[in-house]
């Protein structure tokens, strides 16, 4: 009895994960991928928010789709901040790698790489903050994204090492990039800030 309670179980993470993966990748299409990605984004960071939280009962299409149709215009106004952030310093890249020489070219090309690394892991850290915490405007989440991974550096290199290691499996496993692509990264992103959320509520209130 209790191997059936177990294979039932994992029969039903399973059938979440890909489930919500695919979710995932509808809403992105469904806004042509370019407008899709960033509200199908958050859609699927709400869903797993409520796993991490421990209700796995939340009715994951509606949620998503809900989430998806409020958050459209502000998850993409974001998206387009940090798209320009990207841009930006990856061409200041291109042009001190082409153009300049030098140890001072050297050192500006590593601080601007450091920066663009930082830049891509508050996008990520983006959808986690976007659906934890409740601000006015897309300016405001966006610098919220970027001051947690400084100031949470425990929680930003623990999520740092899942997303390696969830990279890693994805390479020795590539059927898994199909059904678990968006929730495997999600939900691991999830698991960690919350309880770094909690703490942030609490020196809040105190």
């Amino acid at each position: 009895m209790q191997w059936v309670d177990k294979f039932s179980i994992i029969s039903d993470w399973i059938i979440r994960i890909v489930w919500t993966n695919i979710i995932w990748v509808v809403l992105t299409l469904m806004g042509g991928i370019v407008l899709g990605f960033m509200p199908a984004t958050v859609a699927l960071f709400t869903v797993t928010r409520k796993w991490a939280r421990g209700d796995l009962d939340a009715p994951i299409w509606r949620l998503a789709f809900q989430t998806y149709k409020q958050v459209f215009w502000s998850a993409n106004l974001a998206g387009l901040i940090f798209l320009g952030l990207t841009a930006f310093l990856y061409m200041d890249l291109r042009i001190v790698f082409s153009l300049m020489n030098g140890i001072l070219s050297t050192m500006l090309y590593f601080f601007l790489m450091f920066l663009l690394f930082v830049t891509l892991l508050s996008w990520l850290q983006y959808f986690a903050v976007f659906t934890h915490f409740k601000m006015k405007g897309a300016l405001q989440y966006v610098v919220q994204a970027f001051l947690f991974v400084f100031t949470s550096l425990k929680t930003t290199l623990l999520v740092l090492v899942g997303l390696l290691l969830i990279g890693w499996l994805f390479s020795k496993v590539p059927a898994f990039i199909l059904f678990a692509s968006g929730t495997f990264p999600a939900y691991w992103i999830m698991k960690v800030d919350l309880p770094r959320f909690k703490k942030i509520e609490q020196q809040i209130s105190s």
